[in-house]
């Protein structure tokens, strides 16, 4: 996989996007939120 290439201009931008990225992606020991949609089976009168 090719090292993505970032604008010198905006290196230290990216840094701190990516070390706030990083520990939410890499934690196991994080339960990740559980979404989902709850659907009415009969409508609300």
């Amino acid at each position: 996989m090719a090292k993505e290439w970032t604008d010198p201009r905006y290196a230290d931008v990216v840094a701190a996007w990516k070390a706030g990225q990083a520990p939410d992606s890499r934690d196991p020991e994080e339960p990740r939120p559980v979404r989902g949609f709850l659907i009415p089976t009969e409508p609300e009168a």
